[in-house]
C-alpha cells in the first residue's frame, strides 16, 4: 500500500490553519483562565513531515493505517495541574465546531496510562468536507491536554523509548516509576493550588 502524503502546498495552508486555531485557543484560554497555562508556551503546534508520515505509515498495520494519519496537524496544550483537565477540555467542542473539526476519537491516558506511564487527554479530529480552510478530510489533528510535570517525563520518555518502545525493561519501569511520582506530585500541586485560590 502507498503511502498517503500531501502535497507542499497542502501542509503550508496546514501550518497556517494550526497557528490561526492554537492563537484563536490560546485567546480563549487567556480570557476564561488566565492562570491555568502558560499563555506564552502553554499552547503549541507542529505539522508531521512527509519522511515522518511515510515511516509511521509503513509502521501501522493495513487495518489500522487511517491511524497513522490521526496527528498530521498536532497541538499540545498544557495545564499547571490535573484538576483543569476537566474545566478547559469543556471549551473543546465549540472550539472545534469554529474550526469546522469533528472529533473521531477521545483517548484518557489519565486513567489508562501508556507503556512508559505517560498520562494525557488525546482527542482526534478530522476537518470537516467543504471546510473553509480546504483541508483533506483525511488530514487528522491530534489534540493532547497534559500537565506540566507530565510534559517532563514525555520529554524523558521521547529520548529513552518513544516512538518504537523498544527500550529495555529496565528503562520502561524508570519511565512508570517516574510518571507514578509525577503523576503524584500533579496532586499535590492541584491541592495547592485550589487552597490557593479559594482565599
Amino acid at each position: 500500500m502507498n503511502a498517503i502524503t500531501f502535497s507542499p502546498e497542502v501542509i503550508a495552508q496546514a501550518q497556517r490553519f494550526a497557528d490561526n486555531a492554537v492563537a484563536e485557543m490560546r485567546d480563549r484560554l487567556t480570557a476564561l483562565f488566565p492562570v491555568a497555562v502558560d499563555h506564552s508556551h502553554g499552547v503549541s503546534t507542529r505539522i508531521k513531515t512527509r519522511e515522518s508520515l511515510v515511516r509511521k505509515q509503513s509502521n501501522t498495520r493495513p487495518d489500522r493505517s487511517q491511524d497513522a494519519l490521526n496527528d498530521v496537524i498536532g497541538m499540545r496544550l498544557i495545564v499547571t495541574h490535573q484538576g483543569l483537565l476537566k474545566e478547559v477540555s469543556c471549551l473543546l467542542p465549540g472550539w472545534a465546531a469554529d474550526w469546522e473539526l469533528v472529533q473521531v476519537k477521545r483517548d484518557d491516558r489519565f486513567e489508562q496510562p501508556d507503556e512508559s506511564g505517560y498520562r494525557a487527554l488525546h482527542f482526534d479530529y478530522r476537518p470537516l468536507p467543504d471546510n473553509a480552510w480546504k483541508l483533506p478530510t483525511e488530514m487528522g489533528v491530534e489534540l493532547q491536554i497534559t500537565t506540566w510535570l507530565m510534559r517532563l517525563h514525555a520529554n524523558a520518555s521521547r529520548e529513552l523509548a518513544y516512538p518504537t518502545y523498544q527500550a529495555n525493561t529496565r528503562t520502561l519501569k524508570t519511565l512508570r516509576e517516574m510518571a507514578a511520582r509525577l503523576h503524584q506530585l500533579d496532586e499535590e500541586i492541584e491541592r495547592d493550588f485550589t487552597m490557593i485560590t479559594a482565599n
